[in-house]
């Protein structure tokens, strides 16, 4: 049996983060944070019904090869989440778990949830989908383990981003651009690649 608390619905967060010597400044909404047992758990509410443009396949993603974040990031929505949730509630952000709802799926249950910081199970690889792991059950400390390092690789990812942004020396332009992207893109209209 474990203790489940609602801590907050639909809150707006901003924090201050710093790399090396420059200051940014960032603000998200979270859907929903609680806590089961002794675990901050931040949740985001998802109309769809497949997690696979949320999934991160870890074993294609190259930190220092610019080219492969495109095709190996679906989201670093839920790490972003991290960083702000950790300033507010003053603890490790890789020790905050984060994770979808699903609300597209036919029922709501267990399976509804999908964290894409959780390793893959050997029986799940060939699906890439996660079974029923409803956190923080059927989660071992390995799979933690794998979480928080899973967890500290994008945001390193996030902290080469903002650094990229502000370089006058990086041109604007995505990296690795699938031919294709420009049309379903929402900043087509103002980027220039289109």
């Amino acid at each position: 049996n474990m203790n489940l608390k609602l801590l907050a619905l639909e809150t707006q967060l901003k924090t201050e983060h710093l790399i090396g010597k420059n200051k940014f400044q960032l603000t998200g909404k979270i859907d929903r944070m609680e806590k089961r047992g002794k675990f901050l758990c931040l949740l985001d509410y998802k109309t769809s019904a497949n997690e696979k443009s949320y999934r991160v396949k870890f074993d294609k993603l190259d930190q220092d090869n610019r080219q492969s974040w495109a095709e190996a990031i679906g989201s670093l929505q839920l790490v972003f989440y991290q960083l702000l949730a950790a300033s507010y509630y003053k603890t490790d952000p890789a020790s905050i778990y984060s994770a979808l709802i699903l609300l597209g799926k036919n029922h709501l249950s267990l399976e509804a949830e999908y964290s894409p910081l959780l390793p893959v199970k050997k029986k799940e690889v060939s699906t890439g989908v996660q079974t029923s792991r409803y956190f923080p059950f059927n989660v071992g400390e390995q799979e933690l383990l794998v979480y928080r390092e899973n967890y500290q690789r994008l945001a390193d990812i996030i902290d080469r981003l903002l650094l990229e942004i502000i370089n006058p020396e990086i041109p604007f332009t995505p990296h690795g651009l699938q031919t294709g992207q420009c049309q379903r893109c929402p900043f087509a209209d103002f980027c220039g690649q289109a």
